[in-house]
């Protein structure tokens, strides 16, 4: 509660005095227009100028009672004048906006008995940067007064906040009077019962449903308690795994993110905030909207956290809260935001809590693995302070996720110095992420002596160094996450201690997956055999991923490769450690030009029929090299 109290000598004090024109009336600095003036049950809301009795277009004022709503009610008012044998006292209104002047107030005292009923409207404006409010009233009355006090209410509907240091404060007002003369009025304030700092925000997340990689909606609720620092940067570390799909939703342009303006085609989900001071009871509730933006700066996309900022009748506009999004090696999402508002209009915001819900429909869902992880914010305050917070996230139910991964294989080019090209494919709602896989190469498929030679050492190629002979090949992965594929060369590196080079592909786009495929030479019922492991997939979904190893480049081709039917085996492990092996015929027509003599069977089903029913034929034909 603040009390604005302005005194003149009275009549008996010698001198008379000229009476006040015009009152301009700072606050002291700290002292702030408060959030939590419309919060609580009753609504706040704001008294128009016929309501008050005020006709702007002639700027005069009727005698009869306002008819203000009581929820525009902020305070009251004394008024002691040598006039009256007694103090008049009245009430102050909130009034309605106006082009000019986005805060006003309503000044009523009214004593029919003596023919009295005077009115003022006075005009606040705070500061855009530091919020220090200035109440100015103009056109005064030719009205002599002693005491002239403005009483805005306490509690938890506050009007004002105090100053967040303890100390005194001062501020001068200045008062012009009928004469035309000037007058610097100094005033002081003293805050106490200041609490010791702290910066201790808390993180909450829950994911539902919870269960493994089914879509979900994620809510995440950001708090602090009202001894902490305000909030300024955060960083919001995602679990591997737990993803949106990018691709799916049309980002909004980040200079119209900025602007608040995004379309609703780009919404992903909304945020209920509180914002003031003092308990909780006593915060305002301001709601907005989440939105998806186009990447920026780097990142794979953005997050727009557009708030709607009205309180009652006053509205501030929009609080734009921008985040960056990025993907870590494991393919994880970190959301960095680099400044919280702390002002709108002059309006401190003092954000208390924020609930970021995402709920879009098939963009979100939870990661395929089932081992505990976390949800981590790193904060940083106004004042430089940080604190980390975290929170428990562990999908349930891997068990249930399908895993069944397909696999084709083929060689190309020429019989001597083939090429192979292997295509992984599999569905990704509902289904299992791919952790590892090892793949056998057919017996006819050999290293050649020469491509052992080019291979590059792993320090340079870490380093970019690699001569371009040590490129085998190319990689293609395309995942429903991104809107564009993930492509990128096969090097050929020597790692120490491995007796045959590896397979080291980098695969660039929206996001960038770097894969190590370890070779070895295995022995299967006598025949030495290549075998390729790729362990450690990040936990993300592939629709599809395309290893091409280049003709001329890294194999040689066997006597028999056109003489005798070719296999490749697969073994994939899912990232809910379900397990799936796969043998397949090798597609040779490129490079043998015919298909190779071998028995071909087939079979067919028919299933679904019925009244009412859609039948459904299947037909498979297996044999080497066999095409439907």
């Amino acid at each position: 509660g603040v009390s604005v109290e302005l005194t003149m000598p009275g009549p008996d004090a010698g001198l008379q005095q000229s009476m006040i024109s015009k009152a301009t009336v700072p606050m002291p600095e700290g002292i702030a227009l408060s959030a939590g003036v419309g919060s609580g049950d009753a609504e706040l809301t704001g008294c128009t100028d016929a309501q008050f009795g005020y006709d702007p277009a002639t700027k005069t004022f009727s005698d009869k009672e306002p008819t203000c709503p009581t929820g525009s009610a902020v305070g009251t008012v004394s008024f002691v004048s040598p006039l009256i044998p007694e103090p008049l006292t009245g009430k102050v209104y909130l009034g309605t906006s106006t082009a000019d002047a986005k805060l006003r107030e309503f000044v009523v005292v009214s004593r029919p008995e003596y023919g009295i009923s005077i009115k003022l409207i006075g005009k606040t404006v705070p500061d855009p940067k530091t919020g220090q409010v200035l109440t100015v009233f103009d056109d005064l009355p030719r009205q002599p007064f002693t005491s002239f006090k403005l009483n805005f209410r306490s509690g938890l509907r506050a009007v004002l906040k105090a100053p967040d240091t303890c100390g005194d404060s001062t501020a001068t007002g200045t008062l012009e009077a009928f004469n035309g003369k000037k007058l610097q009025v100094p005033s002081t304030i003293r805050t106490t019962g200041c609490q010791p700092q702290t910066f201790a925000p808390t993180i909450a997340v829950d994911a539902s449903p919870l269960d493994a990689g089914a879509d979900t909606v994620l809510t995440t609720t950001i708090e602090r308690s009202d001894t902490d620092d305000r909030l300024d940067r955060q960083q919001v570390s995602l679990p591997a795994g737990l993803l949106g799909r990018i691709a799916k939703v049309p980002g909004c342009p980040i200079a119209d993110a900025r602007a608040g303006n995004c379309s609703v085609e780009s919404q992903i989900g909304d945020v209920q905030t509180l914002a003031g001071t003092g308990p909780v009871e006593g915060l305002a509730a301001l709601a907005g909207d989440v939105f998806i933006t186009e990447p920026f700066d780097g990142g794979v996309a953005g997050l727009a956290v557009v708030i709607k900022a009205k309180v009652g009748p006053v509205d501030l506009g929009k609080v734009v809260v921008i985040g960056k999004m990025t993907a870590r090696k494991d393919v994880g999402i970190d959301l960095t935001i680099e400044s919280t508002p702390t002002i709108q209009e002059g309006v401190p915001l003092y954000l208390r809590k924020m609930v970021l819900r995402m709920y879009k429909p098939g963009f979100l869902f939870n990661a395929s693995s089932c081992a505990p992880q976390q949800v981590v914010a790193n904060h940083t305050s106004l004042s430089g302070k940080t604190f980390s917070s975290s929170a428990p996230y562990q999908p349930v139910n891997c068990d249930a996720l399908i895993f069944d991964p397909q696999m084709s294989a083929k060689v190309t080019g020429n019989k001597k110095n083939p090429g192979f090209t292997t295509v992984i494919s599999g569905e990704t709602k509902g289904h299992s992420t791919l952790r590892d896989t090892t793949l056998t190469l057919p017996p006819a498929l050999a290293v050649g002596i020469k491509a052992l030679q080019r291979a590059c050492p792993q320090a340079t190629y870490e380093a970019g160094g690699c001569p371009a002979g040590s490129k085998v090949g190319t990689a293609t992965a395309v995942s429903d996450l991104i809107p564009l594929p993930l492509t990128g060369d096969i090097n050929l590196i020597t790692i120490p201690n491995q007796q045959l080079p590896a397979l080291a592909v980098k695969l660039q786009g929206l996001i960038n997956l770097d894969l190590l495929l370890q070779n070895n030479i295995v022995n299967k019922g006598g025949q030495n055999l290549i075998q390729t492991s790729i362990n450690g997939v990040p936990d993300t979904p592939i629709n599809r991923f395309e290893l091409a190893l280049s003709p001329n480049a890294m194999l040689e081709g066997a006597e028999d490769l056109c003489s005798a039917a070719q296999s490749a085996d697969g073994k994939f492990t899912g990232t809910n450690g379900k397990v799936s092996e796969k043998k397949v015929a090798v597609d040779t027509s490129e490079v043998c030009g015919v298909t190779p003599q071998g028995t071909i069977t087939g079979r067919a089903s028919l299933s679904g029929v019925g009244k009412g029913r859609t039948p459904s034929l299947v037909a498979r034909v297996s044999g080497r090299n066999q095409k439907i």
